[in-house]
C-alpha cells in the first residue's frame, strides 16, 4: 500500500483522536494522484472530501482495515496508529506550521525521494514529501 499522512513541522500527526489541520488544495492533490487507482480512507476522513464541491470522489472507499490493501492501493491515514511495514511508499503533506500533537510519526527507515512546495488554500506553504523504505 501507498500510505498518505499530514504531518506537522515537529512530525505531529493528530491530537485528541482528531486531524491537526485540513486544506482543500491539499485534498485536491490528494485525488489527482491517486485518480487512476482505489483510495481508502476512514468515514471520518470522507468526510472532508464529500464537503468538496465538483471533486470526483468515486475512487473513494471507505474502510477501517489499510493493511489489508493491495499493493498500488492509497490509503490516507489521518487519526489512527497504522503499521507502516506494510507501506511501500509513503506521501507525507507537511503543514507549515506546528500544532498541538499527542501522536507524532517517526519516520525511521524512510528515505527521502522528492519534494514539492505549493500554496494551499489555507496554509501558505504546504510541502508534498515523496518516501521509499530503506
Amino acid at each position: 500500500m501507498i500510505a498518505i499522512i499530514c504531518l506537522d513541522q515537529n512530525n505531529g500527526m493528530f491530537f485528541n483522536d482528531r486531524r491537526q489541520s485540513k486544506d482543500r488544495t491539499v485534498r485536491k492533490d490528494i485525488l489527482s494522484i491517486t485518480a487512476k487507482k482505489r483510495l481508502f480512507m476512514t468515514e471520518y476522513s470522507y468526510a472532508q472530501f464529500k464537503e468538496d464541491d465538483g471533486c470526483d470522489i468515486q475512487h473513494i472507499n471507505i474502510c477501517t482495515d489499510f493493511f489489508e490493501q493491495e499493493k498500488d492501493d492509497y490509503c490516507l491515514i489521518e487519526n489512527c496508529y497504522f503499521d507502516d511495514r506494510k507501506a511501500e511508499r509513503l506521501i507525507v503533506y507537511r503543514w507549515d506550521k506546528v500544532y498541538p500533537a499527542d501522536h507524532r510519526y517517526n519516520l525511521n527507515g524512510w528515505n527521502l525521494k522528492n519534494t514539492m512546495e505549493f500554496q494551499g488554500y489555507s496554509h501558505d506553504k504546504i510541502t508534498r514529501e515523496i518516501y521509499e523504505k530503506d
